[in-house]
């Protein structure tokens, strides 16, 4: 699958963030809100259809396993507000990598993971996750926690919507095709994402 159409995919979360909290945990939302999730997500699912790889996506068990991450983002989202708003965010952060430490440590065991390589590739890519990991993983989830704190669970996670944005982006970068259709529905997304947030 292309990074474009992952990124794409990750637009859903908040959509599961406004279901999943209306329907478990008695989460108040406006209609603007709802009406600017359902815009953003419209321009998302166009921007799917207008990628050059949408057609040539075989395996849609990928594509449901990127759906099930943002569901349990979603659910992620309102259990962090419900029950740890009171909890450090850097405290949150460092439970959940050290447990997921754990079954990933277990991964890498199974697949015979060298313990270390004076290979030129392995390096690289060892180097590239280690970044990936502290900058991506473990200080974007501190800021995200912070911002689920300060401005609650809908508006937080409205910032996933860029990520269609980056993923595009880096497709640019890696020389994937882009279209003005793309563009279009990037402005449609940005429009639903103004929508349910100019009262703030």
């Amino acid at each position: 699958m292309d990074s474009a159409l992952a990124g794409m995919l990750n637009a859903l979360t908040p959509v599961f963030v406004i279901l999943i909290g209306v329907l478990f945990y008695k989460l108040p939302v406006s209609w603007s809100k709802i009406s600017g999730v359902a815009v953003a997500l419209a321009g998302s699912v166009l921007l799917l259809f207008a990628q050059t790889g949408f057609n040539r996506l075989e395996h849609p068990l990928y594509a449901g396993m990127i759906v099930l991450a943002t569901l349990c983002y979603g659910w992620n989202v309102n259990l962090v507000k419900k029950h740890l708003s009171h909890v450090n965010a850097l405290d949150v952060v460092a439970v959940a990598l050290v447990g997921c430490s754990v079954p990933s440590l277990w991964i890498l065991i199974s697949t015979g993971f060298p313990v270390f390589s004076a290979d030129q590739g392995f390096i690289i890519s060892l180097s590239a996750a280690v970044a990936l990991g502290i900058a991506g993983t473990a200080l974007a989830s501190v800021l995200f926690y912070k911002l689920i704190r300060s401005a609650g669970v809908v508006f937080a996670s409205m910032v996933t919507y860029a990520i269609p944005v980056v993923a595009i982006l880096w497709g640019l970068v890696f020389r994937e095709a882009l279209g003005w259709a793309a563009v279009g529905c990037l402005l449609i997304i940005l429009a639903g994402v103004y929508w349910a947030n100019r009262a703030r």
